[in-house]
């Protein structure tokens, strides 16, 4: 009884897993009308609540006003913004809006800056976080970790100085499967508000904290050494392998992508990944980068979610990212008036992985891939994208997946677009 009750759980998140992805790639047709585009959403909706989503009926309104046809131009208010629930400001007396665009969602036009949760359940104020036990959890654990920190301490606010707020952070952290691994909170100082500060001396020391990272520069060498081991005697603080990257861009300055009036507007992708790079979790880098007119446009470099088995798995699941990245620029270059006439060609290096996305049988080499990633075969299918082969050796995305000698290094950088400020002129 237990394995199947595992089983028919496992069955239910790969459903659910499809469903999230029909549901984000929905769109209205040109011959379809508002009635039959709104059933078509509430069936997906419906089911989805029906394995265990929380949809909220504003994510489905929203959903609907944001994908509907060219004909339907209108502006749309956020009601969580007309209400005043994303932020503690009062609603300002005088709106100002300047939302050009058509269906689009206006927040901060009319209420002044907002800090929206990256999770639909994730609570915004301290006010409605202290009502959940979990979270009272989450926040007796933050001031647990603070106090072993020693991270400040209670003092007189000298005269003349003004404080710095500080507020909660809420967020629901979930595994490689969705499921919920803890509830983090963080009490966060308001940075925004601080100013510059330069010494009397003229050494310069710049600090910059965002939430339990930091980074530090200036202009005195011994001055920083002394600050890295005061903070490494107050905190647990590890090192990270930021020296060659600065060193890269400090003499790359001169350096910068060159975009061409005119030319070519059809969207072209490069996609790759390493396999099992990550010495740690045994995890694969996936890799991508797109390309107008012979110039990069969007890329990302991002170590894969879960563990993959051979490198053809860790190809296809670079590839699906790279797929689901080509779906919303399409859509993008679209409301730019750049309309692609037709599929977006995705170079790949491994022909494994270009079969799997046509090949409709599960083989061994695919049957325990997670069905999410099988998107990729829904969108070569409609001739939305066009999995092509290359050669490794003009796989422009390897720069972002794995180290390469210089010369193939300066080799792919200039396939970017990439080029010295001189050459230009």
């Amino acid at each position: 009884m237990k394995k199947k009750f595992e089983g028919n759980e496992r069955v239910k998140r790969s459903h659910l897993q499809a469903l999230r992805r029909e549901f984000e790639t929905l769109e209205m047709r040109i011959s379809e009308g508002v009635n039959e585009y709104f059933s078509r959403v509430m069936t997906v909706a419906n089911k989805m609540r029906i394995y265990g989503e929380n949809m909220q009926d504003v994510k489905v309104v929203e959903k609907i006003l944001r994908s509907l046809t060219e004909k339907f131009n209108y502006i749309v208010f956020c009601s969580d913004c007309v209400k005043g629930k994303q932020h503690r400001e009062s609603i300002p007396k005088k709106s100002q809006w300047r939302a050009t665009e058509k269906l689009q969602l206006i927040h901060a036009d009319i209420c002044g800056p907002i800090t929206p949760a990256s999770n639909s359940d994730d609570p915004v104020h301290f006010e409605d976080a202290v009502k959940s036990s979990k979270w009272r959890l989450a926040m007796d654990t933050e001031i647990e970790s603070i106090e072993k920190n020693q991270t400040w301490e209670l003092t007189e606010l000298p005269s003349g100085a003004k404080r710095i707020g500080v507020k909660w952070i809420y967020k629901t952290k979930l595994n490689e499967l969705g499921e919920v691994d803890k509830y983090k909170a963080r009490l966060v100082a308001k940075g925004y508000s601080q100013q510059h500060g330069w010494s009397k001396e003229g050494k310069i020391l710049i600090v910059s904290v965002y939430v339990d990272d930091l980074i530090y520069t200036g202009n005195d060498e011994f001055m920083m050494i002394d600050f890295k081991s005061s903070m490494q005697k107050e905190f647990d603080m590890t090192d990270l392998a930021a020296k060659r990257a600065l060193r890269y861009l400090r003499g790359t300055v001169n350096y910068g992508i060159l975009y061409k009036k005119g030319g070519d507007e059809e969207l072209m992708a490069f996609t790759d990944s390493d396999y099992a790079g990550d010495i740690e979790d045994r995890k694969s880098t996936s890799g991508y980068v797109f390309l107008m007119n012979g110039s990069a446009v969007a890329w990302s470099s991002k170590k894969q979610p879960i563990v993959t088995l051979s490198t053809t798995e860790a190809e296809f699941v670079a590839a699906a990212g790279c797929a689901c990245q080509a779906v919303w620029m399409r859509r993008i270059l679209k409301e730019l008036g750049y309309t692609q006439k037709g599929c977006t060609t995705v170079m790949c290096d491994n022909s494994s992985a270009i079969k799997l996305s046509k090949n409709p049988v599960l083989h061994g080499r695919s049957k325990h891939i997670d069905v999410r990633f099988h998107f990729l075969r829904n969108l070569t299918k409609d001739g939305a994208i066009e999995m092509v082969h290359c050669g490794t050796h003009d796989q422009i995305a390897d720069l972002l997946t794995k180290p390469l000698k210089l010369d193939a290094f300066k080799k792919l950088r200039e396939q970017l677009g990439v080029c010295e400020v001189p050459e230009i002129n």
